[in-house]
């Protein structure tokens, strides 16, 4: 399974901008910014939505964090990061300001967020370290930063199997047990990979000389490539 960041971020976005408490707060999408200049936070907080202005939120790119490494399909989080940003100046002027600080938007974020699912990917929930400050904003501006993960198991496209090298009287074995691989080596110690010119192709038992470092590995269709193996010749 192939996860679309941009969707869930999409998805994220879209989940706030229909939140009622958060309709005076301008909440916009750190990849779109990105797409068209860097990313300028004090327009975001100064940037009105239904007329106020003061305190906006960033919605990053996801990242997964990946808590369960050895298992067939890693186990880990998909993590959602928000950036509240507040000019309180601006932000508590009764009259165009939205009121909220950001300590209150980062929590209704939370309330909003948490053990909501978009049917996909899991449900999210708030992460250990919520809500913390963010340092090294330009003077003026109060940045919180907004964490919520998402619990993921990831499938896998299945690996080939690591071919198996057997040595008799200086000739080298090859043979992999996935159907249709074909396997290929280097005796330079380089990839032994077919994008590498310098990696052959195996067809039959080959020769090697003292002091070779022969890699191997197996490639074929709808898999991922195997393991390479690595044999040093005494």
């Amino acid at each position: 399974m192939i996860t679309d960041f941009t969707q869930l971020q999409d998805d994220l976005l879209q989940v706030l901008l229909s939140s009622d408490t958060l309709a005076n707060v301008n909440i916009v999408s750190y990849y779109k910014l990105r797409l068209q200049e860097e990313i300028n936070y004090s327009a975001v907080c100064l940037t009105p939505r239904n007329g106020r202005a003061g305190c906006g939120v960033v919605i990053e790119v996801p990242t997964f964090e990946v808590n369960s490494p050895n298992v067939t399909g890693p186990i880990g989080d998909i993590v959602h990061s928000l950036v509240v940003v507040e000019e309180p100046t601006m932000n508590h002027e009764p009259t165009n300001g939205t009121l909220l600080t950001a300590y209150q938007v980062a929590q209704i974020l939370l309330d909003v967020l948490h053990q909501w699912s978009n049917g996909g990917s899991g449900q999210v929930y708030a992460a250990a370290r919520a809500i913390a400050d963010e340092p090294a904003f330009q003077p003026g501006l109060l940045a919180l930063r907004v964490q919520v993960k998402q619990k993921e198991v990831r499938a896998q496209t299945p690996r080939c199997a690591q071919p198996i090298v057997s040595e008799t009287t200086g000739f080298v074995t090859l043979a992999c047990a996935t159907p249709g691989a074909t396997m290929y080596y280097t005796l330079d110690g380089t990839a032994p990979a077919p994008s590498n010119p310098g990696a052959q192709k195996y067809v039959a038992p080959f020769q090697t000389q003292s002091g070779q470092t022969i890699r191997y590995a197996a490639w074929a269709a709808g898999f991922n490539g195997s393991s390479w193996g690595y044999l040093q010749n005494p």
